[in-house]
């Protein structure tokens, strides 16, 4: 990851973070005490990232999740999952467009922290005792229960049961210094879960990347767990 940067000359300081990524941490886990207990590492590491100030002139505080921004990723499902991997364009009738179009209002109307936006266990690095993150290349200001959806709900992981994670986020929830609820929660890993769907089928279809078709069922299952709450 990038340390610092001198601009004059063009240099960039750089750490090597290693190659344990939580997704590998979770998988050398015995127990699901064990699993846990990364998982809450990796969350007070959340917190703080959430809690860092963005300065008005960044390059974070220039773009946001607004709803034009929601309603891209529910679009980006519709095409690339539902109608080219699916064949089911037929289902996206007026309904789902009231609906995508509520949910997005609802999404945008959170309030907003800096954002990772990517925030799954590919992207959480375990260097010894420290905790980094990478791939934030898409940070922005948006709601904080879109990362921790994303954390929660990552279809990369399956030894994360319901009730863990029902655990976890209690768990993020009774720490974070702004007032959330498991409403606001859910939206947001809709949201989360509909944008991931569409890389999926897109990154498989179009990209050359067949092995993304696996983690298909699993996106859909948590998908609709989150829709029956």
């Amino acid at each position: 990851s990038v340390r610092a940067i001198e601009a004059k000359h063009g240099l960039i300081l750089e750490e090597d973070l290693g190659d344990l990524r939580l997704k590998d941490v979770v998988s050398k886990c015995g127990v699901s005490d064990e699993i846990e207990s990364a998982y809450k590492a990796v969350l007070d590491a959340l917190l703080l990232w959430h809690s860092h100030p963005v300065a008005p002139e960044s390059a974070v505080a220039q773009r946001c999740m607004d709803e034009a921004m929601f309603l891209w990723e529910s679009g980006y499902f519709a095409q690339h999952c539902a109608t080219e991997y699916f064949g089911l364009e037929q289902l996206l009738d007026q309904t789902w467009e009231d609906e995508r179009r509520a949910l997005a209002r609802e999404a945008a109307g959170l309030a907003h922290v800096c954002m990772h936006r990517d925030f799954q266990s590919e992207n959480v690095m375990f260097c010894g005792d420290r905790i980094r993150f990478v791939d934030f290349q898409g940070a922005r200001l948006g709601p904080a229960q879109y990362d921790l959806a994303a954390l929660l709900f990552d279809p990369y992981v399956t030894a994360l049961d319901a009730a863990m994670a029902d655990r976890l986020c209690d768990y993020y929830l009774s720490r974070c210094s702004q007032k959330m609820t498991l409403r606001s929660f859910h939206i947001a890993a809709a949201q989360r879960l509909l944008q991931a769907l569409g890389a999926f089928g897109n990154l498989s279809l179009h990209k050359g990347k067949d092995w993304y078709r696996a983690f298909i069922p699993v996106g859909l299952e948590r998908l609709a767990l989150v829709l029956g709450h």
